[in-house]
């Protein structure tokens, strides 16, 4: 039987799922453009392709070039910064609601479409937020390859039909180093899915091609940053065999009871299902990646309770389990009872969505009221000690001269830059914060002359920087 000849739902009822889905995620996108877009590597992201007027395609990672597409058009049609960053915020929604419609529409395959339209909110909760993730910009390339894989299989084998599936393979194994074993999964359970010999055919043949891309990318196309990453992996063999007492264990759990509620009872589902239907292979498949890739994650990150990050990583867990779930158990689900469960999901889903914004609302108005703040001050390049900033007010300090930059050209119409730093030797290090006309930042500092974008126009040339104690009157 192939993945795809049982369909999850009636083609009218998720097509309606998906609009009415992608219309409150995108209105979302609209209404918290600020929180999405003023945050960590987004901030970096605008600040660098607007000075440059072009991509910023970091450690390989070429596939992002969909998403930043987004920002580099606003860019050359000269739009102000507001729309930018706006059109930035929807794009991922753009992407991920044309993903689905093609599946479903074209690709006709409503379980691969499903499946994406779930995981978008599935596990969705801090990356909603934080946009910037090319794992799971993958995630949905990864679906789109697989149903247009499955489309090419129906037909005759044509070159150019094999140099697309080439090309998006290339392209998905450089979305992030970890794509390789959300591939790995969903080409074995297509497998176990399917007696069509040619879509056999194109399945068996991807994998070891996957792999030998995987290869050329590690060693011929070394980047520091994910050598660095992908060096976590010895934690495997460190923390042997105590992983129950890491404190990874408890930072999950504690995850998936406030944010991830749905994903326990999806994998006890899952699991039974295949265990009460002998059916030992995919039973076996979903147990090996669900609980080995979260082990990886455990060991992987023993004492970080960074959501917005960790989250990104999580989200390869809820496809282990609803692709399945779509793919062999809601078929067989009395359609009526199946679209009542898909849209229970998808509701409950986006009101957490939307409820989760409060804490990143909350730090945007800190930044916002301490830039009033120290607006009348004669020296406005300010230095912040962390140490004196409320928790929860930055994810990671490092990205403050950017996100301020944003905030300030945004809202108070002038440019201003503030840095939080760690320790005021790190700063004095630097002796670059003496200087009067360079943007600072926690890797160096950029002269005004070199910011020739009209969107980065510093004109504080005559004071420098200072360093600067909070008032207890900023809210804490």
């Amino acid at each position: 039987m192939d993945i795809n000849e049982q369909k999850p739902l009636t083609e009218k009822s998720l097509f309606r799922i998906g609009i009415i889905s992608y219309l409150i995620l995108f209105i979302l996108a609209i209404v918290f453009f600020k929180e999405r877009t003023i945050l960590l590597d987004s901030s970096f992201r605008f600040f660098y392709m607007l000075k440059d007027g072009n991509y910023v395609l970091q450690v390989n990672r070429f596939g992002s070039v969909f998403s930043q597409s987004f920002i580099y058009f606003s860019y050359h049609l000269g739009l102000p910064l507001k729309y930018i960053m706006i059109n930035y915020s929807v794009g991922f929604i753009i992407l991920n609601a044309l993903v689905f419609f093609i599946s479903l529409k074209w690709l006709k395959n409503s379980g691969l479409a499903l499946t994406l339209l779930l995981s978008n909110v599935f596990m969705v909760a801090c990356t909603f937020y934080w946009i910037q993730s090319e794992l799971i910009e993958g995630i949905t390339f990864t679906l789109l390859y697989f149903g247009v894989l499955q489309h090419f299989a129906g037909k005759d084998t044509k070159v150019l039909r094999l140099i697309i599936l080439s090309v998006m393979l290339v392209t998905l194994v450089f979305f992030h180093p970890l794509m390789i074993i959300i591939f790995l999964f969903i080409s074995i359970f297509s497998i176990l899915s399917t007696i069509d010999k040619k879509h056999l055919k194109y399945l068996y043949s991807g994998i070891p091609l996957a792999f030998i891309i995987l290869l050329f990318k590690t060693f011929a196309l070394k980047t520091k940053y994910d050598t660095a990453a992908s060096g976590r992996i010895v934690n495997l063999l460190e923390y042997f065999p105590n992983y129950h007492k890491l404190e990874s264990n408890g930072i999950f759990w504690n995850y998936v009871m406030h944010d991830y509620y749905f994903l326990p009872i999806l994998l006890v589902t899952v699991t039974l299902y295949y265990l009460i239907n002998k059916l030992w292979l995919k039973a076996g498949l979903v147990s090996a990646f669900f609980w080995g890739y979260l082990l990886i994650l455990i060991t992987s990150f023993p004492t970080s309770t960074d959501q917005w990050h960790l989250e990104s990583f999580y989200m390869p867990l809820g496809i282990f389990l609803l692709l399945p779930f779509v793919t062999d158990i809601l078929p067989r689900i009395k359609k009526s009872y199946g679209l009542a469960l898909i849209v229970l999901i998808t509701g409950a889903r986006l009101v957490h969505i939307e409820h989760k914004h409060e804490k990143f609302t909350a730090a945007l108005n800190w930044k916002r009221e301490l830039l009033a703040k120290t607006a009348d001050l004669e020296n406005r390049k300010l230095l912040i000690d962390a140490k004196q900033v409320p928790e929860g007010m930055f994810e990671q300090t490092w990205s403050s001269p950017y996100e301020f930059w944003m905030l300030s050209t945004l809202e108070f119409d002038e440019q201003r830059t503030v840095l939080i730093y760690n320790t005021r030797h790190e700063v004095r290090q630097w002796d670059r914060y003496k200087y009067k006309t360079r943007f600072l930042t926690k890797w160096g500092s950029l002269g005004y002359d070199e910011l020739q974008s009209h969107y980065l126009k510093f004109t504080d040339s005559t004071t420098h920087y200072v360093f600067y104690d909070l008032p207890r009157s900023v809210p804490e």
